[in-house]
């Protein structure tokens, strides 16, 4: 089983589609910090402009982790902390870095952390465009991510989005 959290219009034909809004008719209502899965049930989770819209990260990422199964993936989409459209939006509570989720990763600084993940993937989302000056940038912030981030990212107007891929560490 596939999770996809915070679906609204965005629905996936492969996944259990949940949200909190009746509204957007998903195949289950709830919170993100509440799933209604038993323990190690899922096989992997899309968390898609969903992160920037609650007031516990953590508890989210405590509660993915519960009912992952060892080396489910869990795919996120979130707004850079430098992006324009991060902030544009009243409800968009924070927005993340590269190293947002380096925290839930094996030997990490914060201990407290109870989940557990590896990070597969991250990439830096300069922009969607087609042009060639945006393809350029985008080549050169997946390049060199962390360099790009940290010294080149208000040089060309921010980034968009971050693209995270984690994979669930269970050590019952």
């Amino acid at each position: 089983m596939i999770l996809n959290i915070g679906c609204e219009f965005a629905k996936r034909q492969d996944c259990v589609n949940i949200d909190m809004s009746p509204e957007v008719k998903p195949d289950v209502i709830c919170k993100a910090e509440e799933l209604p899965f038993k323990d190690n049930s899922v096989d992997g989770i899309y968390m898609h402009n969903l992160l920037e819209h609650t007031t516990g990260t953590l508890r989210v990422m405590e509660e993915a982790h519960r009912v992952c199964r060892q080396n489910a993936f869990v795919d996120i989409v979130a707004p850079h902390f430098s992006s324009r459209s991060a902030w544009a939006s009243p409800d968009h509570l924070k927005a993340f870095s590269l190293n947002s989720f380096w925290n839930f990763m094996p030997n990490r600084t914060h201990r407290h952390y109870k989940p557990v993940f590896l990070v597969d993937e991250r990439k830096l989302i300069y922009s969607k465009n087609t042009n060639i000056f945006d393809r350029l940038i985008n080549w050169l912030a997946r390049k060199i991510p962390d360099t790009f981030e940290r010294r080149f990212v208000f040089l060309f107007g921010g980034c968009d989005e971050i693209h995270v891929k984690l994979r669930a560490v269970k050590n019952d």
